[in-house]
């Protein structure tokens, strides 16, 4: 069994929060006032059922993350942390990186030489885990920009009751800046003493009497790093359309980026320790790159039933296309520094996540108790296709301690058949649903499960080979228990599960059982005011049925834990 602890830190969130209940109930009268003196011959009703971080705040009010309901601080039996816009506009916070900087028990792990975002999360985590959310939906691996994002959410601990397949350490969800019925606009642009810099134009508004709101935001940066030919390029183009009515909602929402991205693994070791060399030197070529770009479509339409009831329809697409090249170092001569290096390339990689999802949510009231109901089925295709791989020969063509560029170039006859071709294709199903049973005011009762059906399709080679072409069913329970010690304190415990399916054995192609993981915690909340809150977890996570990798033959091993404070 492999286990590891994981001891995170208080997180830096604990900060004020300088628009207190007061003020913002003070200000909705003033402006309830104001309407009723100005009549016109439109009315657009705007709700504040979508705003979980009131402006100007470095705490969010609720999160709807763990529940799909929005649930206040101190009633949610989960460890839920919100980096909010305040928050990232005064660390300067442009990436997800930065922003999860601001976060215990989330620490960064391979990012694929600077050009996909991982995180490990309590122990569990990469680059390619799919724990990475824009407004609930799944995303391609890749790197993610704070442009178009308002605030971000990190739920911790298994999370496959509404999010599906999942590694047990959470989620991270990206949640966009949404079209306001307000006037705003926003221009900014930053340089940098390395060369380069990014710009960005942002503006919402109404759009006349239809009813309708905009947002269109366009960014691009075009910045240097410190490290030899080292140069990022993004260019962002994203508008969307929101519409309120009295009883409902809805949004559609596109997003454009296209990148050429700086592939930089660092440095090499030798004699156990980095090798002596200035900072900015690269042992690779300057075509180490990934290029490509990615689109998104979110949409999503919300209908009142009644006071208590309601039912949402959400909708979401998203395709990365793109290519990437690199020599790879192989290994390095620790007596001479001579270096050996390969010119490596995938060329036509195309990802893509289909994802819809009906939830029905509301309270009802039996034998005198409050029951929070979440009641919904969704389902997701994901598909991962790579079309070319290029595997070159390796060369002894440059010392680490006198290094020229230019003698390692990318060979067109070094296509490799049998890696390339490659397809993975995972469609799943799933009804859920989720009771927050208030027994009273001090005593809730979280009842959960999820019950998932996937089929999962996979091979590669030229000829195509099929490896994997397998179906399955898994129920997933969710329970929690949380007592409110009293009107600032709560505490709680949790038990939730996740899974990951799993490809074939090497050895007999047999389909192998998916991992299956086992989370719990106990917490403790407090809310001294509007301004500081605290909260605490202690957190046990296993795995079973890891799938492990061994010159080529993958297979089954037993356990994987965490455990840690957080």
């Amino acid at each position: 069994m492999l286990r590891s602890r994981t001891i995170a830190l208080f997180s830096p969130l604990l900060l004020l929060n300088p628009l207190p209940y007061a003020y913002a109930q003070q200000t909705s009268e003033t402006a309830s006032e104001t309407v009723s003196e100005t009549v016109s011959e439109t009315v657009i009703v705007t709700s504040d059922r979508l705003t979980d971080v009131a402006p100007h705040s470095y705490r969010a009010q609720r999160s709807r993350l763990a529940s799909k309901q929005p649930v206040s601080f101190l009633e949610e039996a989960r460890t839920v942390e919100t980096v909010t816009a305040q928050v990232m506009a005064d660390h300067n916070i442009d990436s997800l990186t930065e922003a999860m900087a601001m976060v215990a028990g989330v620490t960064e792990g391979n990012t694929m030489g600077g050009t996909e975002d991982g995180f490990i999360k309590r122990g569990f985590g990469s680059n390619s885990d799919g724990s990475t959310l824009i407004d609930g939906i799944r995303q391609p691996r890749g790197t993610f920009s704070m442009a178009t994002v308002d605030h971000v959410e990190v739920l911790k601990g298994p999370a496959s009751l509404f999010q599906g397949q999942q590694d047990p350490g959470g989620v991270i969800n990206l949640v966009t800046k949404r079209p306001e019925y307000q006037w705003q606009r926003e221009i900014s642009a930053e340089t940098t003493s390395l060369g380069g810099g990014n710009a960005s134009v942002d503006v919402t508004g109404p759009l006349a009497d239809s009813g309708l709101a905009f947002r269109f935001i366009v960014h691009h940066e075009d910045e240097d790093s410190f490290r030899a030919f080292g140069n990022d390029r993004r260019t962002i183009v994203a508008p969307s359309l929101r519409w309120e009515g009295s009883d409902s909602r809805a949004q559609i929402a596109y997003e454009y980026r296209d990148y050429d991205l700086d592939l930089d693994r660092g440095t090499v070791i030798v004699n156990g320790e980095p090798a002596k060399v200035p900072n900015d030197r690269r042992f690779d070529e300057p075509w180490s790159r990934v290029f490509g770009h990615d689109e998104a479509v979110t949409a999503w339409w919300e209908q009142d039933i009644n006071n208590a009831w309601s039912t949402r329809l959400t909708y979401g697409w998203n395709r990365r296309q793109y290519s990437d090249g690199q020599p790879r170092v192989l290994r390095v001569n620790e007596d001479t520094g001579a270096l050996t290096r390969r010119a490596d390339a995938n060329i036509g990689f195309d990802r893509r996540v289909q994802y819809t999802a009906w939830d029905t949510t509301g309270t009802a009231t039996l034998a005198g108790m409050r029951h929070d109901l979440t009641i919904g089925v969704d389902h997701e295709r994901r598909r991962d296709y790579l079309a070319e791989v290029y595997r070159g020969t390796a060369v002894t063509d440059q010392n680490v301690y006198d290094i020229s560029y230019g003698g390692l170039n990318l060979d067109s006859e070094s296509l490799n058949s049998s890696l390339s071709q490659r397809l993975d294709e995972i469609n799943s199903t799933g009804v859920y649903l989720n009771d927050r049973w208030h027994f009273n005011d001090r005593w809730t009762l979280g009842l959960g499960g999820r019950y998932t059906h996937y089929e999962q399709f996979g091979g590669r080679g030229r000829p195509f080979v099929t490896a994997t072409d397998i179906s399955d069913d898994i129920f997933l329970p969710s329970l929690s228990l949380l007592h409110r010690l009293s009107s600032e304190t709560s505490v709680y415990a949790s038990y939730s599960e996740a899974f990951v399916p799993n490809g074939a054995d090497s050895d007999t192609g047999k389909a192998l059982d998916p991992e299956h993981s086992m989370g719990s915690e106990i917490g403790v909340k407090h809310l001294w005011n509007d301004q500081f809150s605290l909260a605490v977890a202690l957190f046990d996570i296993r795995k079973e049925n890891v799938a492990v990798s061994d010159n080529g033959v993958t297979r089954t091993v037993g356990e994987a834990g965490s455990q840690g404070w957080s």
